[in-house]
């Protein structure tokens, strides 16, 4: 088993060894991070040289911008002082994990054992990132749902009128009407 890629910054729970190895036969890069409250980061950890990747300059600098508190969460933004405190942590945390090269891929909740559900986001990140799709909005899953169930009700439709048709037939089940060959 390897050892993690990054050092997580206030990190409650590890993911089980099991779970970390099958996450990277899918992805070699691959890692999770536990954030509290049942959420669950699902990531990649970019390869590549940590002083010379985008990923890391951006998280350096906003790990820069959160220290010296500039007012990128300034309490007059967010009136409770706790929920400041909170929103800084949480985006402190966030810029720390990038600043180590971690791109959050999906933010995962999962109440319980995630090791089958994180496999699965990561499987099926994999495959719109290999086909070149992207995920679809819930709105637009509505929609494709709404077109794919009107879509079933008309099949069923001109199924249930082509039985009415076939059984009705005046010359028998399934007989053809009779062709005069006399002209």
């Amino acid at each position: 088993m390897r050892d993690r890629f990054i050092d997580i910054p206030g990190q409650l729970r590890e993911p089980s060894a099991e779970l970390l190895q099958r996450l990277r036969a899918i992805d070699p890069y691959a890692d999770v991070v536990y954030v509290g409250g049942g959420h669950w980061l699902l990531g990649r950890v970019h390869p590549v040289d940590y002083s010379r990747s985008s990923v890391c300059r951006m998280g350096r600098r906003w790990v820069a911008h959160i220290r010296e508190g500039d007012g990128f969460f300034a309490a007059s933004e967010i009136e409770d002082l706790d929920a400041d405190r909170l929103a800084r942590f949480r985006a402190l945390q966030h810029a720390l994990l990038r600043a180590q090269g971690f791109e959050i891929l999906k933010d995962v909740v999962v109440h319980g054992q995630p090791d089958a559900v994180l496999e699965y986001e990561l499987r099926r990140i994999r495959y719109l990132e290999q086909h070149h799709l992207e995920e679809l909005t819930p709105e637009e899953q509505q929609a494709e749902s709404d077109r794919r169930s009107q879509r079933n009700d008309r099949r069923l439709y001109e199924r249930e009128l082509a039985s009415r048709i076939f059984h009705r037939s005046p010359y028998g089940r399934g007989n053809p009407a009779p062709v005069s060959l006399a002209s």
